[in-house]
């Protein structure tokens, strides 16, 4: 009887034990093996966003404004993606395209400090303003890019090259020098983006020194220019003078709120002079 009694507990504890080795217990199922089939589905992976200015043509001609866009921040090329936003032209209204629509590039690539933008052949870019806005907008661009400091224009790997016959591009180009003329201002724009601010968009345009430290970059103020507000006046045509200073020389930019008034005003640049 007792080695009966031992013979069965032999049994069970080696039933247990095979279903252990087996992933299982007494009383469970066995999980389904995937089939061949199934589909293998990949955690998502929430991709970052990084914010760029893209600069295009204001109404004049004069100027090119930066629009600021939001594009996937990822391992890629990040100065082939914005040479890429940036022929597609801008999105918002009262901008202008400074590069035909029929513009293609066929290679960007980044050697230290320069990136080599290669153009396919074709590119017609009449009348010296318009050139260069052109040039002014694609170097304002990429020059606003982490370790950018120089642009090479190709057309078919050849840098003896011009959009317009008025200016060659045979050598690589460093970021404009800071312009200081009048900007005139656009009513329809400063209207736009009045609504936007009432809407909760962009509502750093309440702020006069936000607005000269980022849409004063088009005058080609960069990340390391300093700006400090110097005056504010109230009435019917508010200012504020903001004073920037970029490689140890003194500018004063003003500033009107051609909209509404007050602490919902947004802010636009109207003239720039060296102190």
């Amino acid at each position: 009887m007792k080695k009966a009694l031992i013979l069965v507990l032999f049994v069970v504890m080696a039933l247990f034990l095979s279903a252990c080795g087996r992933g299982v217990l007494v009383g469970q199922s066995p999980p389904a093996e995937a089939s061949p089939d199934t589909p293998i589905v990949e955690p998502s992976v929430a991709s970052e966003k990084l914010e760029v200015a893209l600069y295009f043509s204001d109404w004049q001609a004069q100027h090119v404004i930066p629009e600021f866009r939001e594009i996937d921040n990822d391992n890629a090329n990040l100065a082939e993606r914005v040479v890429k936003e940036f022929l597609k032209g801008p999105e918002q209204p009262h901008l202008y395209r400074t590069f035909p629509e029929d513009a293609r590039v066929l290679s960007v690539e980044v050697k230290g400090d320069t990136v080599y933008v290669n153009f396919q052949s074709g590119i017609n870019i009449p009348g010296s303003a318009g050139e260069g806005a052109a040039i002014r907008s694609l170097f304002l661009t990429l020059t606003d890019l982490p370790d950018i400091e120089k642009v090479q224009v190709l057309v078919e790997g050849r840098s003896d090259v011009s959009f317009g016959g008025h200016y060659l591009l045979s050598e690589p180009g460093e970021r404009p020098q800071i312009v200081t003329y009048p900007i005139f201002l656009d009513e329809e724009r400063a209207r736009w983006l009045q609504e936007r601010a009432d809407q909760g968009l962009e509502t750093w345009r309440f702020d006069a020194v936000q607005v000269a430290a980022r849409e004063g970059r088009m005058l080609g103020f960069n990340e390391d220019s300093v700006f400090e507000l110097i005056e504010t006046s109230s009435g019917a045509n508010p200012r504020a003078y903001v004073k920037a200073v970029h490689e140890e020389q003194e500018y004063i930019i003003e500033l009107v709120q051609p909209a509404s008034k007050g602490d919902t005003g947004v802010w636009m640049i109207i003239n720039i002079n060296a102190s």
